[in-house]
């Protein structure tokens, strides 16, 4: 007897712990990922930034900070000197339009765009390259070897460690897109590994470092080879994170990365295949689809590159990557563009290839909301309170069938 009334003493007990547990468990959970966007404009005036600056703060919980502008302050990094006055504006910008309570995203990348050549030095202005420090006299400077370099490798922490501690964001990602040098030039991978396990070593050694990852490309690592190459160094992030445009498959393909299917097995493939790529957890550092198709001359003496798009692709891309999102556990995702920027494109004459994501907003340049925002605000932004009432009604469930049980026994 004695036993058999122990035995409904801590059943009973479990009957007020467990659901106590989950009602609990809703306030440490909002959306399932971060979601948010750059600030890139859509057009040249402060009323362009500041709408971009408003789809961020109203429709996410992150603000991304995309510096891949093809130079790095090498000398001031090195030398520990002041850094170049328009940089540190720029990270004052984006601090005091950061929303309250937004995460922040940093990426910096040790490459021009091209994620092979060492980038630039950074000059007194933003359209004034700098000078190289006399230690980087000799090295090969259209060639990823020269990330191997001891003094390049300082510099590039150090640089990393004044962003961080300006900036303080919660991930930063060290190599933008880094798949595609393994994919172009599989010989010169080894020399941005080398760098990226220094500065990540290098920062983790500093006080409260955030979470330190590379990205890479998830159409080239496709390609097995670029698989086998990149994933160690995935594995020792403390996150991946991925850029993918999956509307963009010919032009991967141009740059030798494997075909697409139709959609929406477009991106579930290759959602499928990242599922099991790697250790690390996941995060989709920049993404993106059409509303509309385009036809762009990309490359010289060939015909133009198509880049299928509509309103219901588009949308049904924001579904299952949200689906996706949830399924495997991403940290966050940042869509690149948050409104079209066909006025911004013609103003300055950007070139054909500048033009491919001139449509991936999820509002148009009139600032009409497209389909796919209200599929993005659905399954990625629940509205407040939602999951904290599933998560009570869940509690309430569980206190009733624990009495139920407690009464029969």
């Amino acid at each position: 007897m004695a036993r058999r009334r122990d035995i409904r003493r801590a059943r009973s007990a479990l009957c007020g712990v467990v659901p106590l547990l989950v009602v609990l468990s809703a306030a440490a959970t909002g959306a399932p990922v971060e979601v948010g966007f750059t600030a890139f404009p859509f057009e040249l005036s402060s009323a362009g930034l500041a709408a971009s600056r408003a789809v961020i703060r109203d429709h996410g919980t992150l603000y991304a900070i995309h510096d891949d502008r093809g130079c790095v302050p090498w000398e001031e990094a090195l030398r520990g000197a002041p850094l170049p006055a328009w940089i540190v504006a720029e990270w004052d910008e984006h601090l005091a339009a950061l929303p309250a309570g937004h995460a922040l995203y940093l990426a910096i990348t040790p490459t021009r765009p091209d994620r092979r050549s060492l980038a630039g030095a950074c000059g007194p202005g933003p359209d004034t390259p700098g000078t190289l420090p006399p230690e980087f006299a000799g090295l090969p400077l259209d060639s990823a070897s020269a990330l191997a370099d001891p003094d390049v490798r300082r510099a590039f922490l150090a640089f990393a460690a004044r962003a961080v501690a300006h900036l303080q964001p919660r991930w930063l990602n060290i190599g933008i897109e880094m798949s595609e040098l393994a994919l172009a030039v599989p010989s010169e991978w080894s020399a941005f590994e080398g760098l990226a396990d220094f500065v990540r070593e290098g920062l983790k050694a500093g006080i409260a470092p955030p979470a330190i990852g590379v990205s890479y490309t998830l159409q080239s690592l496709l390609d097995p080879a670029v698989a086998a190459a990149t994933r160690p160094l995935a594995d020792r992030s403390d996150f991946l994170g991925i850029s993918f445009y999956p509307f963009a498959t010919a032009f991967g393909e141009l740059e030798g990365a494997p075909p697409l299917p139709a959609p929406p097995a477009q991106w579930n493939v290759p959602f499928d295949f990242l599922a099991t790529f790697t250790t690390s957890p996941i995060a989709i550092a920049e993404t993106g689809y059409p509303s509309r198709s385009q036809a762009l001359a990309i490359v010289s003496q060939l015909p133009p590159v198509s880049f299928p798009g509509s309103d219901a692709l588009q949308r049904d891309y924001v579904r299952d990557l949200a689906r996706v999102a949830a399924r495997d556990g991403y940290l966050f995702i940042v869509w690149f563009v948050p409104i079209d920027y066909d006025v911004l494109a013609d103003q300055i004459s950007l070139v054909p290839f500048d033009r491919i994501w001139t449509f991936t907003g999820l509002f148009s340049s009139g600032l009409v909301a497209r389909p796919a925002l209200a599929a993005w605000r659905a399954e990625l932004l629940p509205e407040p309170g939602a999951v904290t009432q599933a998560f009570v009604a869940l509690g309430l469930l569980a206190l009733l069938r624990c009495r139920r049980a407690s009464r029969r026994s």
